[in-house]
């Protein structure tokens, strides 16, 4: 029997490499955004804005019916670059709905069907962010690290369900939102990365198809499992780190 895998943020970036990855591997694709859908064979595609449970249950009625859900990948997210003083009250209520309330809403609205599933998983899309809060992406990086937090409840809660939780931190990943200029400043988050560079969004992709099928609940992708090593055994390193980089490009 096909299992079938529904992602939001699914029209670009991470949301669309993993679609068209478990489109390979011959699974049912659902993807859903807010964004303008894809045309694609064989990805069913729904407009859906995650901020939202009545559009949420909508996406999920029509890819689901009466059945169930066997992966839903919780991608969808946002980002603004820049110190928070600089970034408008506006844009941070955007990062905490979209990155958190909506990813909350996902897991809200989806537990029947996933419980409808035999082994179904539910993947949360973190960032390396989740490790340490970032300079310039203090709403960003607070909210992938309760979505950390989220999943490892979850991953208990749900235990007697038959439902497995994951989280997926990828390094930063070459999209859109990494190319924006930061609020107050004309680098980008790609631009500040230097040397440390970006990876594409085929790297998360796989880590989120490994996490379906391994049993892990953390997989760190990329050089996050090197900024994991670095806050947990040398986390003044981090904080030292964290300091020159605003004293030097302000």
């Amino acid at each position: 029997m096909t299992r079938g895998i529904f992602i939001t943020g699914g029209a670009a970036g991470i949301g669309f490499a993993t679609a068209s990855l478990f489109k390979e591997k011959g699974w049912r694709v659902g993807i859903g955004d807010i964004a303008d859908l894809p045309n694609e064979d064989s990805i069913e595609a729904f407009h859906l804005d995650v901020r939202n449970r009545a559009s949420w249950q909508a996406a999920l009625d029509a890819f689901c019916g009466d059945g169930g859900l066997d992966v839903l990948v919780n991608n969808a997210g946002v980002v603004r670059y820049g110190r928070f003083e600089d970034i408008s009250a506006e844009d941070t209520d955007l990062i905490a709905d979209v990155n958190l309330k909506g990813l909350m809403n996902g897991a809200r609205v989806a537990l029947p069907f996933l419980k409808r599933a035999a082994n179904s998983v539910m993947v949360n899309v973190a960032s390396a962010g989740a490790l340490y809060g970032g300079p310039r992406l203090a709403a960003y990086t607070a909210t992938k690290a309760a979505v950390k937090s989220f999943t490892e409840a979850l991953d208990g809660e749900w235990v007697p369900h038959g439902v497995e939780v994951r989280c997926v931190m990828p390094w930063f990943t070459q999209t859109a939102m990494v190319d924006r200029p930061g609020d107050g400043r004309n680098a980008s988050i790609k631009d500040d990365m230097g040397k440390l560079g970006v990876h594409g969004p085929e790297v998360p992709a796989q880590a989120i198809w490994d996490a379906v099928h391994q049993a892990r609940l953390h997989q760190m992708v990329g050089r996050t499992r090197m900024v994991s090593r670095i806050v947990r055994y040398f986390p003044g390193l981090m904080r030292k780190s964290a300091r020159k980089s605003m004293e030097r490009k302000g």
